[in-house]
């Protein structure tokens, strides 16, 4: 990768080009060996209108076998005060196949369960809007997001149906699907020792008929609490997230680590990951 950024009183320009040519070996793909050539090129300015206002524009070309895409993008920053920010971003977007996607052919017959590739994958292309409104004062942060992506060829998993008591899952590419939702995050400093995080999530996720994408969580809500105890020199983390889907009902999982300092420059730090023992 070569990046070249040239800097004005107005305005950023940020461009460049990729070149990539990644080997692949794991037990879990058939075939042994994989390579593949992809080539990028991208430009990004950015321009201060004002003192309030800011205007990001950006484009990117990638070559990836017989594919040749081209990805703009645009953004918007308004300072409405120093405390109260609105932004605004759409683009396209364009990934590809990751090599356990196209090649794996892992069995894990104890546990039920077989997972194969698809070498057939097409390429994932989207278009995505996002808008989010930024409060900030001395104790508390607000940030409220929308968002609306479209995908063509989106690349999924999802279990083949067969008459055997073995679970085969797959990947396999969904002509058109549709993403939206609402995520809210709220920081709170309660205090220069204790702190609280919490975000809650609203989302939709279909195909091109409607009908719900398998693996996604459409209500979730998550915490992190931390606190200091700077006597003992020891922080208290709490990380808690509540699930809710169709399919599984409600589920939380629950993480809990601590950190302790020793003298200036050795700490040792201890948890629990999911506490619960929520098992899915």
């Amino acid at each position: 990768e070569l990046r070249l950024q040239v800097n004005n009183k107005s305005m950023t320009t940020i461009g460049g080009f990729e070149l990539s040519n990644p080997a692949f070996n794991n037990d879990r793909v058939t075939g042994g060996s994989y390579g593949r050539e992809t080539r990028g090129v991208f430009i990004q300015n950015d321009f201060n209108l004002s003192n309030v206002k800011k205007v990001i524009t950006g484009m990117r070309y990638d070559s990836f076998e017989n594919e040749h895409v081209f990805s703009p993008r645009f953004a918007f920053l308004y300072k409405y005060k120093e405390s109260i920010k609105v932004r605004f971003s759409s683009g396209t977007g364009f990934r590809i196949p990751s090599f356990l996607e196209l090649h794996v052919d892992f069995y894990n017959v104890d546990n039920g369960y077989v997972v194969k590739g698809n070498q057939f994958l097409k390429p994932e292309k989207s278009l995505g809007s996002t808008m989010n409104l930024e409060y900030i004062s001395e104790k508390i942060r607000i940030n409220a997001l929308v968002y609306q992506n479209g995908f063509k060829d989106k690349i999924n998993s999802t279990k083949k149906d067969t008459t055997t008591s073995i679970i085969i899952y797959e990947y396999k590419n969904i002509d058109k699907a549709r993403y939206k939702g609402i995520e809210l995050f709220v920081d709170y400093l309660y205090s220069s020792f204790t702190s609280l995080k919490v975000n809650m999530n609203i989302r939709s996720a279909v195909d091109d008929y409607g009908e719900p994408l398998e693996n996604v969580i459409p209500y979730s809500m998550g915490t992190r609490y931390s606190r200091s105890f700077p006597s003992i020199s020891t922080k208290l983390y709490v990380n808690s997230t509540l699930n809710y889907s169709e399919s599984s009902s409600t589920f939380a999982i629950h993480d809990v680590r601590m950190r302790k300092n020793f003298l200036y420059s050795f700490g040792i730090v201890a948890g629990i990951k999911n506490l619960g023992n929520y098992t899915n």
